[in-house]
């Protein structure tokens, strides 16, 4: 996995006079000059862009999935209405807990944060990436997906997903990527982040069911979706990539779920 190589490709990435041309590039066009130059062969592979097999869309035990995650979104959530769905995101500084699995990036947010949806009280327990995006809009992929983590006291999971377009660079997720351990590892720092920063002053979702989207594909996940895009540099795209390699699984079909838009 190429997680599992983050030191070594970190360096290698830091050492390149490249990122400096990588920020003034913009769009796809400039991580795919990194990707090529920096990583090699070892992505262009089916597992690593799709981050998943033909079989990955079966839930637990080779069943047909019903409910899974991730899905193809339309351009526009549907039109809301009084009646539909609420949601109150309240969230405060945490220190800088830092987790470098073998295969994503995570944050550990300390307590005292939580999302209200339709009633019910949902505490952010952690976020992290996948590279490239696991959910599309109009059957496009975007370079980098953010998911922050809540569950409530029942134990349901509340998943907030955000897309991140290439632009310029986003200070939220530099924060991660410099202080993150470069190999498989954690680091708990006295520094402070707000996961508020990543939102806009207004924001609009997309929300329906699904799934999570590692194994064991558990279902009954409320999923909100940023419609909105921040941007993060083509450079900060290559070095996440670099450090937890591609984790992206495949679109799932919808059937027949509501999706609604809030």
């Amino acid at each position: 996995m190429l997680a599992r190589c983050g030191a070594a490709r970190y360096k290698k990435v830091m050492s390149l006079e490249l990122l400096p041309f990588l920020e003034r590039v913009s769009g796809w066009r400039g991580v795919l000059i990194a990707l090529i130059v920096l990583v090699g062969p070892a992505l262009v592979t089916p597992e690593v862009i799709a981050g998943a097999d033909e079989t990955a869309g079966a839930a637990g035990g080779g069943r047909e999935p019903h409910t899974q995650s991730p899905i193809d979104l339309p351009a526009e959530p549907p039109d809301g209405d009084d009646d539909g769905h609420r949601i109150e995101i309240h969230y405060v500084d945490s220190a800088e807990h830092l987790i470098h699995r073998e295969h994503t990036i995570e944050v550990e947010y300390d307590p005292g944060s939580a999302i209200a949806f339709d009633g019910a009280s949902y505490a952010l327990e952690q976020m992290h990436f996948h590279t490239p995006s696991e959910h599309l809009v109009v059957h496009e992929r975007f370079p980098v997906e953010l998911h922050l983590v809540h569950r409530s006291e029942e134990g349901g999971l509340l998943v907030l997903g955000i897309l991140f377009d290439v632009g310029p660079p986003s200070s939220f997720v530099e924060r991660i990527l410099r202080d993150a351990p470069r190999d498989v590892g954690r680091i708990d720092l006295d520094r402070h982040l707000n996961a508020m920063r990543l939102f806009p002053k207004e924001t609009h979702f997309y929300t329906y069911l699904g799934s999570l989207t590692t194994p064991p594909y558990t279902e009954g996940v409320r999923w909100l979706i940023l419609t909105e895009h921040p941007t993060v540099s083509p450079a900060q795209v290559v070095r996440l990539l670099v450090l937890e390699g591609g984790n992206a699984r495949d679109v799932q079909p919808l059937n027949a779920r509501r999706l609604d838009g809030l």
